[in-house]
């Protein structure tokens, strides 16, 4: 039931009345409180139902994340496991291990050790 009153000393003494009276069974509430319990509730599950489709989501975006990462390394493996020889060019002669070599004096490598 609705009821508009005049002010809230005539809420007040409605609400007394009627929530005294052993006949009825009443919860006497401003309008704006009414609404406010009754989305209450929806705005719970609202609340759960957003949190766990963005867990589910981000989950789904690393997993995918993941999987494009992966295909792009497995198409490359023969490109990454393979050395390419550099190609002299006029700006860069020889090679770096080939000045490492020289720096070292003739005849040594400067990975395996000694020369015999």
């Amino acid at each position: 039931m609705v009821l508009k009153v005049l002010d809230e000393e005539s809420f007040r003494t409605l609400k007394k009345r009627l929530e005294s009276d052993p006949r009825l069974t009443v919860a006497v509430k401003r309008e704006a409180q009414f609404y406010a319990d009754q989305s209450e509730m929806m705005a719970r599950f609202i609340r759960i139902l957003g949190l766990s489709m963005t867990i589910i989501f981000s989950f789904g975006a690393m997993i995918g994340a993941m999987v494009t990462m992966y295909a792009a390394v497995a198409n490359r493996t023969v490109e990454i496991g393979t050395l390419r020889p550099r190609i002299p060019t006029q700006k860069y002669p020889g090679r770096f291990s080939d000045r490492i070599s020289s720096a070292r004096g003739p005849g040594r490598d400067p990975g395996l050790g000694p020369p015999p």
